[in-house]
């Protein structure tokens, strides 16, 4: 009667300590999902944050490439120039779809000069065909034939070798400075 009794107490105690452990538990799981939930909203504000910067930074280099466009007379630099334009363009454009304004109006943004394919497929191809031609990602059904893109850098890069006719004798600091 003697062991029964002892191990009841022992029973007892055992089930005292697990409740100690399940109630601190508890609490830490509540400390634990609150600080969840805090870093997951400072997260999403500094990722705000980014993207707003983002934007204002791109807004601003556009702004530049747009004044230094204008004011070169050099044609290989103002072709690179408007490829920088084309891809600043796109980032805003891909920011702008990333981030969908739910309530009011979407914040002022810069009024983008890009002639838009007939329809979404063409539009989509087109893409496609500048990232598939960049090393971005693989489309096959990229036309990289026909596509705008790769119409104007063989353009440019045709138009180089009749401005740069030997390969590293001038560089592209020399353009710039033309300019």
């Amino acid at each position: 009667m003697r062991a029964v009794y002892g191990e009841r107490d022992r029973l007892e105690l055992l089930v005292k300590r697990l409740h100690r452990l399940s109630f601190g538990n508890s609490q830490d799981l509540a400390k634990m999902k609150t600080q969840q939930q805090q870093l997951k909203l400072e997260l999403e504000a500094r990722q705000a944050q980014h993207e707003r910067t983002l934007k204002e930074n791109v807004v601003k280099y556009i702004e530049l490439l747009e004044d230094r466009l204008h004011s070169c007379g050099c044609p290989p630099l103002q072709r690179i120039w408007e490829a920088d334009l084309e891809a600043c363009h796109l980032l805003l454009r891909g920011i702008q779809l990333r981030t969908p304004f739910c309530g009011g109006p979407a914040p002022a943004t810069v009024v983008l000069p890009n002639p838009q394919p007939a329809t979404k497929q063409e539009a989509d191809l087109q893409e496609c065909a500048m990232l598939t031609a960049l090393g971005g990602r693989w489309c096959p059904e990229a036309n990289l034939q026909n596509s705008e893109f790769t119409k104007k850098l063989e353009e440019f890069l045709f138009c180089m070798e009749d401005v740069l006719p030997e390969v590293g004798t001038n560089s592209l600091s020399l353009y710039s400075t033309v300019c």
